[in-house]
């Protein structure tokens, strides 16, 4: 296994030795260097669907996406990023994460870990950009920790909910109270210490996180603006360029990222694990 470093604050590539060194040595080898690095691509990950979900499993329990019409349906595991048809089916969903978020941060237990595998990948667009929110706490300024130390951020996935053929109908208010039942808004730290390494990183994302609970609606809105505008800096952020077979993984703890939609024509079929690993806050 060689591995080369992605940028210089974070990030990891690594080249296997082969299918049977990655499957055996998934959870030995991969999971400490996520822990450390945050990101990593893993090149030529030449994996079947089945190899891929046993993969998964190697790392931890798996967890599937909320909304489980948009998952491959003879792999319920694995949720489907796609804009063109996967076995002669138009199955999973296009535009999704097009905006700076970690995954599932709207649930009371959010998902750790995220992985994806290229399938197809477009010549042109649909790269994915991650964020090191620990860097990003780090560059805060002390008057900014002190504001965030011991408050929460509330946290709700409706305002970025993608309509489907299934909502045809429904007004906004119906569709608000079926989310509610099943992701009513959630409060997590502001700051949290990552389980393994301990380190603090700012969990707030501009995709989920509405208010700091507490503060009056102005002061939550300076506050967040500034710590979003720190998120925007490039010097915290990995920009990945998809390459057919790829498959990255990413810490949900440490990391915010976005993806961006192919250049029009472009085909892409990505293939999504969420990945449990002992507890998101530790």
């Amino acid at each position: 296994m060689r591995t080369a470093a992605l940028s210089d604050g974070f990030g990891l590539e690594i080249r296997h030795d082969g299918k049977p060194s990655l499957l055996a040595w998934a959870k030995e080898k991969l999971l400490p260097l996520l822990y450390e690095h945050k990101v990593l691509v893993v090149r030529d990950a030449d994996l079947s669907l089945p190899e891929f979900v046993a993969f998964g499993r190697s790392l931890g329990t798996l967890r599937t996406f909320v909304d489980v019409s948009h998952n491959h349906p003879d792999y319920p595991e694995v949720f489907v990023v796609a804009n063109a048809p996967v076995a002669g089916r138009m199955i999973g969903m296009d535009r999704v994460g097009l905006y700076w978020h970690t995954d599932q941060s709207f649930l009371k237990e959010p998902q750790p870990i995220s992985v994806l595998l290229a399938n197809e990948v477009p010549k042109r667009g649909g790269d994915t950009s991650f964020v090191d929110m620990g860097s990003v706490y780090s560059a805060l300024p002390d008057d900014l920790k002190t504001v965030l130390s011991g408050r929460s951020g509330l946290h709700d996935g409706f305002p970025k909910y993608i309509l489907t053929a299934q909502d045809v109908g429904l007004s906004v208010d119906e569709l608000k109270a079926r989310d509610r039942m099943h992701c009513p808004p959630v409060e997590h730290p502001a700051v949290i210490r990552h389980r393994i390494s301990r380190k603090p990183i700012v969990y707030l994302n501009p995709g989920f996180t509405q208010s700091i609970v507490g503060l009056e609606p102005a002061e939550s809105e300076r506050v967040l603006a500034a710590v979003f505008k720190e998120v925007e800096e490039p010097r915290h952020r990995y920009t990945h360029r998809w390459s057919p077979r790829d498959m990255v993984l990413w810490d949900n703890r440490s990391t915010l990222h976005k993806a961006a939609t192919p250049s029009q024509g472009q085909r892409r079929i990505l293939y999504r694990l969420g990945i449990e690993d002992g507890g998101f806050f530790g």
